[in-house]
């Protein structure tokens, strides 16, 4: 479970850190024939992929919360 949790997580900063180059691409010098459009448009087609990510992440840490809860009382 740790390791799906850091799969995900990690898979989620990926894709961000993927955004954040477009953006820095666009202000510099070398991504001059790159537009405000083109630049919201390749960030656009990677925000579903981070919030699979995400929500994955976030279905696993549920899922290890309520099991420590639930298995609390059984020792």
């Amino acid at each position: 479970m740790i390791l799906l949790d850091n799969v995900f997580i990690l898979g989620a900063l990926f894709i961000a850190l993927r955004s954040a180059g477009k953006l820095m691409l666009a202000g510099s010098s070398v991504g001059g024939g790159l537009n405000a459009e083109k630049v919201l448009a390749g960030i656009q087609t990677d925000a579903p992929y981070a919030r699979w990510m995400l929500g994955g992440f976030l279905l696993l840490w549920i899922y290890g919360v309520v099991d420590a809860a639930l298995d609390k009382g059984e020792q």
